[in-house]
């Protein structure tokens, strides 16, 4: 699952290595409220939700790791995973804001996309985020995404109602070389 030579950062699977840091970044305020409302977790329940999406038939938890020392800086999960349907959603968290608005998220965005199309043979990829997120929307129109719609004052987060954006990427939409 790595990737290009040229590419800082691979994905690979979740190791007990991880445990720590994915613990630190769902514990992240700042982080958390831009995908969801915060809520923090104790270590029970972090080590529960790993056994959880580790075991789930319909997941698949992805660390996107430093090319370099293979130290994790982020995740992608992916949820509702269709083996008939060829789809699922996904989340990517990179952990901490020295290693955001760097590029690593679309850099890992484009691995993902060549492990989903050749390797799980999916067909679609959706994802929901914030309308006000825009480095994440960024990030998300340049790997090909495209907005399907919006879901009006769908969360609530930080005592606000906020729009969500869906997105989607058919396997039709790029070309896999």
């Amino acid at each position: 699952m790595g990737g290009g030579s040229a590419s800082r950062v691979q994905l690979r699977s979740v190791s007990s290595q991880d445990y720590e840091p994915l613990f630190q970044w769902v514990n992240d305020r700042n982080t958390r409220i831009q995908s969801g409302p915060f809520k923090p977790v104790s270590w029970v329940e972090h080590m529960e939700w790993i056994e959880r999406v580790t075991h789930a038939k319909d997941c698949e938890l992805l660390i996107i790791a430093n090319r370099d020392d293979g130290f994790a800086i982020g995740h992608i999960l992916l949820t509702e995973l269709s083996r008939v349907h060829r789809s699922c959603s996904l989340s990517i968290r990179i952990g901490s804001e020295d290693h955001r608005n760097k590029g690593i998220g679309t850099e890992a965005m484009a691995l993902l996309l060549n492990y989903a199309w050749r390797d799980l043979g999916l067909n679609r990829l959706q994802l929901t985020v914030r309308s006000d997120n825009e480095r994440a929307r960024r990030s998300y129109l340049k790997s090909g995404f495209r907005t399907e719609g919006k879901m009006r004052e769908a969360v609530f987060i930080d005592g606000d109602f906020r729009t969500l954006e869906l997105m989607a990427i058919l396997r039709s939409d790029v070309s896999i070389a």
